[in-house]
């Protein structure tokens, strides 16, 4: 998506969260908006440095969203009930409480926040769920920005606090922590007051392209059973669905095919798209597949690793009950209403 087609609000929640980055401060923005759309209000995040507009500053409750939200006056704003608080990230414990009495019902964010972000806390005790709040997030086309400007600040400035933050954030980010990691070894807003926050969209939507490449996957289902392969990287060991990346020119359904032969000597038909995820180089495309020949089932090689270094390590019929908690076959389950 082009910047010009991002909606307005949206684009000026970055716009917040840029001006806080330039100011020295974690480049989370805030905004409120009146029933009629308008904006009333900003917040940036100021628990390192006196931003311009914050009300609170130095100080460890100085978050974006409080300082929104503390810049209403309730003798001018006597009914904020069809208020929108935006926030470039999900809001944590703090926020979501400020945000909850205000008295405001809609809350946007643009980015998960694993770590800290408590939008949970909607529903979960009978206080919690006397007001009728709506909450809508993430904003796709905005993730990977917040995620990635907050990486880029918190590891640029060297805060060991942000660690744990981003591990979490990595499980559903994975691509713009990649990327992220790649900007601050290059530094490439070492110069940041030479950007719009347009423009390092622009930047950030170019790299994605670059690294991009989209993965397909097979869920082989047979007797209550479904087709696994074990792989082993760097002294890591998991099992997976058989797949992988997509050659040049290839579908998705083409790629499930070729991949399930070369991992497993089975040759399949692909079946229905079941779900996509984002994974560390693009989006990966779980699909359905019927095995078709009467083929051997027998462990393959991954033509592009050197004998010496192949992944693949096994490939077996594991019992669906086994496997239910995995990340792929949970989502298979549930999409293929499989009974277990």
């Amino acid at each position: 998506m082009k910047w010009s087609e991002i909606p307005y609000l949206w684009q000026q929640s970055f716009e917040t969260a840029w001006e806080s980055f330039l100011e020295g401060s974690r480049p989370i923005g805030a905004i409120v908006v009146n029933e009629k759309g308008e904006i009333v209000s900003r917040g940036k995040s100021s628990t390192k440095k006196q931003t311009s507009g914050s009300s609170v500053f130095y100080n460890e409750i100085a978050h974006a969203e409080v300082n929104a939200l503390l810049e209403l006056d309730n003798r001018i704003h006597t009914d904020v009930s069809e208020y929108t608080l935006y926030s470039t990230l999900e809001p944590c414990p703090l926020c979501f409480g400020a945000f909850y009495m205000s008295g405001i019902r809609n809350l946007k964010f643009a980015a998960k926040d694993k770590y800290g972000g408590s939008t949970n806390l909607k529903d979960s005790t009978p206080y919690l769920s006397r007001k009728p709040i709506k909450v809508e997030g993430p904003f796709p086309p905005l993730e990977y920005l917040a995620i990635l400007l907050g990486y880029y600040y918190d590891f640029s400035v060297d805060d060991p606090k942000a660690h744990p933050v981003h591990k979490g954030m990595e499980e559903d980010y994975p691509r713009a922590i990649r990327l992220a990691r790649d900007w601050v070894a290059e530094e490439r807003l070492r110069c940041a007051e030479n950007y719009t926050i347009e423009e390092v969209y622009g930047m950030m939507c170019e790299d994605l392209i670059k690294q991009n490449r989209a993965r397909a996957s097979a869920a082989i289902i047979k007797d209550n059973h479904i087709l696994m392969v074990k792989m082993q990287r760097d002294g890591r060991v998991w099992w997976s669905l058989p797949g992988g990346g997509l050659e040049e020119g290839e579908s998705f359904e083409e790629a499930v095919v070729r991949e399930v032969k070369e991992e497993t000597n089975l040759t399949v038909k692909a079946g229905r798209h079941l779900f996509s995820y984002d994974y560390s180089m693009g989006e990966s495309r779980v699909f359905s597949a019927d095995i078709t020949g009467a083929d051997v089932l027998q462990l393959g090689i991954d033509p592009e690793c050197a004998m010496d270094e192949q992944m693949l390590q096994e490939v077996k019929w594991w019992p669906i009950e086994a496997m239910k908690d995995d990340f792929e076959v949970s989502r298979v389950i549930r999409e293929m209403k499989t009974i277990v």
